[in-house]
């Protein structure tokens, strides 16, 4: 299942809050949030990589049929 391109930046903010509370995990000593958020914000990165190299090659171009020449 391939993630949406335009939801990019909501998966920026999924990342930015993960940060955020691994942070705080740290601060804390909740070693085993701590652990948890690591591979969370691993896996987010990681589907975050695979949306900017996806590449968009669009639908092809079709070109319009040509009418028999009457001639």
């Amino acid at each position: 299942m391939q993630p949406d391109p335009a939801q990019k930046h909501r998966l920026d903010e999924i990342i930015v809050n993960l940060r955020d509370r691994l942070a705080e995990a740290h601060e804390r000593g909740w070693l085993g949030e701590v652990e948890g958020l690591e591979i969370t914000i691993a896996a987010a990165e990681h589907k975050l990589a695979g949306m900017t190299r996806q590449i968009n090659l669009g639908m092809p171009a079709i070109p319009p049929r040509r009418q028999p020449d009457p001639s």
